[in-house]
């Protein structure tokens, strides 16, 4: 098994804006739960949109990759929703149904919090 070897952008010394080039929101609306998979090969040049892809090689949330690469929520939407724009990532919405799910929040919290183990 591969181990993913992303340094966060602490250990980079890169600060987050450096990350997405300055800007604070994605093109995509993307909930911590919308799940992306892996699309049609592109080139990526920054560490962090290789190891996003390769997360991605089986459906992933947004909450997930972010916790995995280290990097904030909102820095992590940046990122992919740039992946999904040249096609290296498919973004699968949930139905409206699932989005308020108390069932879908509780999951998205139990696995945040055997990652972090809190």
């Amino acid at each position: 098994m591969r181990t993913l070897m992303v340094r966060s952008a602490l250990e980079t010394r890169v600060r987050p804006y450096g990350l997405t080039r300055g800007r604070t929101a994605p093109k995509h609306r993307l909930r911590p739960e919308s799940l992306l998979q892996t699309g049609a090969p592109c080139d990526q040049s920054a560490p962090e949109e290789r190891a996003a892809i390769e997360l991605c090689n089986r459906p992933r949330s947004v909450a997930e990759i972010s916790a995995t690469l280290q990097l904030p929520l909102q820095v992590t939407k940046v990122i992919v929703s740039d992946l999904v724009d040249r096609g290296a990532l498919d973004l699968t919405v949930p139905p409206e149904a699932a989005q308020n799910s108390p069932q879908v929040m509780e999951a998205v919290l139990a696995g945040l919090r055997t990652k972090w183990k809190l």
